[in-house]
């Protein structure tokens, strides 16, 4: 039963908002690369590295690049549907 319901919020929190609720690639990627930052952290905490030498910048632009890529094919596909300028 516990399994069933974690099924759904994690459908929910991976589909886009709206009626049909497609899974998004964005946040299906967003998420991997989230854990694998997550891990990346665990791994430099557990050898011993010092919170401040860990590349923080790196870390974040590598957790938003899926999302941000996401985002900018729409907007590509949403301009050149209508341009500016008819």
């Amino acid at each position: 039963m516990i399994f069933s319901n974690l099924g759904k919020v994690a459908r929910e929190v991976l589909s886009e908002p709206g009626p049909n609720g497609t899974l998004s690639w964005g946040r299906i990627a967003s998420s991997v690369v989230l854990v694998a930052a997550v891990v990346w952290i665990a791994h430099s905490l557990i050898k011993g590295v010092v919170l401040s030498s860990i590349p923080w910048r790196d870390i974040g632009e590598f957790i938003l690049m899926p999302y941000g890529s996401n985002k900018l094919s729409t907007m590509v596909q949403a301009f050149s549907q209508n341009p500016v300028n008819k």
